[in-house]
């Protein structure tokens, strides 16, 4: 799978989608689950035509809001 990469405070964070390795997952899950929420009511969806066909759309949006660039 694609990971993407952050640099805070001269460390080096990498993230893949779903993942769970990182010391502070929790808070940025959260963080990240308070931005999808807040996104939403503004009107945000993904775009459908960005997405993969062959699954189901409820696991597509997921895909969309945990992608790797989300949770760097």
């Amino acid at each position: 799978p694609g990971c993407s990469w952050i640099e805070v405070n001269n460390m080096l964070h990498e993230f893949t989608v779903y993942d769970q390795s990182h010391p502070q997952t929790k808070g940025i899950y959260a963080e990240l689950e308070r931005l999808t929420e807040l996104m939403k009511g503004a009107g945000y969806a993904p775009d459908a035509n960005l997405l993969l066909h062959d699954v189901e759309e409820e696991q597509n949006e997921r895909l969309a809001f945990y992608h790797s660039e989300k949770l760097a």
